[in-house]
């Protein structure tokens, strides 16, 4: 039995304006993603339409049947009107933040509704390989008991910097690097086993991309979800399909993503992505440098930022046949690609990556593609046994720490008896603030030189006195600290420095606790047509 609560996203850290929107209203969600809800009968609709499978040999190449249930997913791929549930993300360190599993269970479930109703659906999980911002996956965060939140780096060449992931490898420093990781984990049940599990994937002189696509295997094939390395594949031929005819659809294609960036700003949503009309949207994976550089379309000729390589439009064709292999897609074209190779019906992705998906979707006719569905990946906050009975033994409510830090330890002291001297401090500021806006009302009807200094005086008044009261709070801190201590240890584990957890905590240290069971307790947690945030209290 798995103890839930459903929170409306809406209400958490660092909600957009536009994930809020698209959640509450169907009139967005419409306009933007092309749907008004998220339920079975769009599911089953968005696998309606017919659509080109071009990457299934590919698919079927990396993915080997070592589990039944990948042998399952590849038999319905071969079958004739398979449809592809997609997502994807950055190869992070040690599985990276949780929300990475999340998109993967999201894309299980809506491939086991689509299953239910006759379709041959398929799961696949996209590794970002090919992205070169090494310190956003080479960085993990954990809680540590008795040491807080611990960042660590892993440690990586200064000639890694700027090249794919996938041609990053793990040296002896980071295999030491893994090491010391490990001993920052708590002893728990399947402590062994975590630590066992990395041994195995990250071990020296592999690929960063190669060891996270074995992390993820061994968790997502019970699942059956296949995984994909678009470095890994046969690039020539396929990106040369995808880029034949772009210098004749690249203008066009500014002007559709401008006038989509137009009208978001019109409906008051800042896009997510602005163009730079100079830019190509692709990257050059450079020979010698070996680095993944900008390309940038000036006078309608390609040019490589940095290097001699580049030609004008009349020499395309022969680049590509020449070179495709070393072209790699920006955010702007990637998700193409994606639905390009594949048979896309629906992306799973978080609010960032909707907004943008939302902002290209007017490019897919230019391929000849039908536009996927966009569905949001399930989210959690996950309360382990401590952290719950730390929760019991405050009195606090667990949703309470999505709340601002200040509004709620204030609250629980208050709560405790322990902020008599701050609230009568409050009471008094309260009726100060009240009277000094009197007073300045009533010289509301005197000279514009009056009122001004009235203003600018009532101004630095009001600064000083809320200095005052953060020195108030401050004392009122200090002279409660072992319980502020033990509410701060549960907020970082809930809410760690204000951010969700799913975004800013390490997968692995889960893991140890709760061991490969965590998938399945998860699964049971996941609702694919309730986007609302879930909060999932797990026992050992």
């Amino acid at each position: 039995m798995v103890d839930i609560l459903r929170l409306d996203p809406a209400e958490l850290p660092g909600c957009s304006p536009f994930f809020r929107d698209i959640i509450r209203r169907p009139d967005v969600r419409q306009a933007f993603l092309g749907l008004a809800r998220w339920d079975d009968v769009a599911l089953r609709e968005a696998a309606t339409p017919a659509r080109t499978f071009r990457g299934l040999d590919e698919l079927i190449r990396q993915n080997q049947p070592t589990h039944p249930a990948v042998a399952e997913t590849l038999a319905h791929a071969g079958r004739p009107g398979a449809v592809c549930i997609l997502t994807g993300q950055q190869a992070g360190a040690l599985g990276g933040p949780p929300y990475t599993l999340y998109k993967a269970l999201t894309v299980a479930a809506l491939v086991g509704e689509l299953r239910r109703s006759g379709v041959p659906a398929v799961g696949v999980f996209w590794i970002a390989s090919e992205d070169h911002d090494l310190r956003e996956v080479s960085d993990i965060t954990w809680m540590v008991p008795g040491r807080g939140l611990q960042r660590l780096t892993l440690p990586t060449a200064p000639a890694a910097d700027l090249r794919p992931v996938a041609e990053v490898v793990i040296d002896t420093a980071a295999a030491s690097f893994w090491q010391e990781a490990l001993e920052l984990l708590p002893r728990s049940t399947h402590r062994d086993w975590a630590a066992g599990l990395v041994g195995e994937c990250y071990r020296s002189g592999r690929g960063l991309a190669d060891a996270f696509r074995d992390f993820m295997a061994r968790l997502l094939a019970p699942l059956g979800l296949c995984l994909f390395d678009p470095m890994a594949m046969e690039r020539h031929g396929a990106l040369a399909g995808f880029l034949a005819r772009y210098p004749e659809l690249r203008t066009e294609a500014v002007r559709r993503v401008t006038d989509r960036q137009t009208a978001l700003e019109a409906a008051g949503h800042e896009p997510q992505i602005r163009i730079q009309p100079q830019r190509a949207f692709l990257f050059y994976l450079h020979p010698e440098a070996g680095r993944r550089r900008v390309m940038e379309a000036p006078g309608g000729g390609f040019t490589v930022d940095g290097t001699t390589v580049g030609c004008d439009v009349t020499g395309w064709s022969g680049w590509l046949r020449q070179d495709a292999a070393r072209f790699s897609p920006d955010a702007l074209l990637r998700p193409l690609f994606q639905d390009w190779l594949f048979s896309t019906a629906v992306y799973v992705g978080g609010p960032a990556e909707l907004a943008y998906h939302a902002q290209i979707r007017p490019l897919y006719p230019l391929w000849g593609l039908t536009p996927p569905l966009l569905w949001p990946r399930f989210s959690a906050t996950l309360i382990p046994p401590g952290a719950s009975r730390r929760a019991r033994q405050l009195g606090l409510e667990p949703r309470a720490l999505f709340d601002p830090r200040e509004e709620t330890l204030t609250r629980l002291l208050a709560a405790q008896g322990r902020v008599e001297r701050l609230e009568a401090f409050l009471e008094r500021r309260g009726e100060l603030t009240g009277a000094l806006d009197r007073l300045a009302g009533s010289l509301l009807d005197y000279p514009e030189d009056v009122t001004r200094f009235t203003a600018s005086t009532l101004g630095k008044i009001n600064g000083l006195v809320d200095k005052l009261e953060e020195r108030v709070r401050r004392q009122a801190k200090a002279d409660n600290e072992e319980l502020i201590r033990r509410f701060d240890t549960l907020h970082q584990e809930l809410v760690p420095n204000g951010n969700l957890q799913e975004r800013t905590l390490n997968l692995l240290p889960l893991l140890s606790v709760f061991g490969p069971g965590l998938v399945d307790r998860l699964m049971q947690a996941v609702d694919p047509f309730d986007p609302r945030h879930v909060m999932l209290w797990l026992e050992e």
